[in-house]
């Protein structure tokens, strides 16, 4: 049996790796949808994980499971958002 620590690690590199893709615009070019879906699915299965929710708790972090096309609006949202926020102030790309 992993870790609560390793699983949690895994959760949370899944998490990563799914803003990633998503925020590359990239998320239904790759990786594959088959591959995007088994990994929001094992995401939800560690966040039904008390030990797992309460890891996140620890650190401070609230994590909600969702499908992957609401994690990819949600992604695009904060985007926008925060491409405003940095043209208001002149940020250079």
């Amino acid at each position: 049996m992993q870790s609560v620590g390793f699983r949690f690690a895994a959760a949370a590199g899944l998490a990563a790796a799914m803003v990633l893709a998503a925020s590359a615009g990239r998320a239904q070019e790759y990786p594959a949808k088959p591959i995007i879906d088994r990994v929001n699915a094992a995401f939800v299965a560690a966040l039904s994980d008390e030990e797992i929710k309460k890891q996140f708790f620890n650190r401070a972090v609230i994590a909600r499971s969702s499908s992957p096309a609401e994690f990819q609006q949600f992604i695009a949202s904060e985007l926008a958002r925060w491409r405003k926020v940095a043209d208001a102030i002149n940020v250079k790309k």
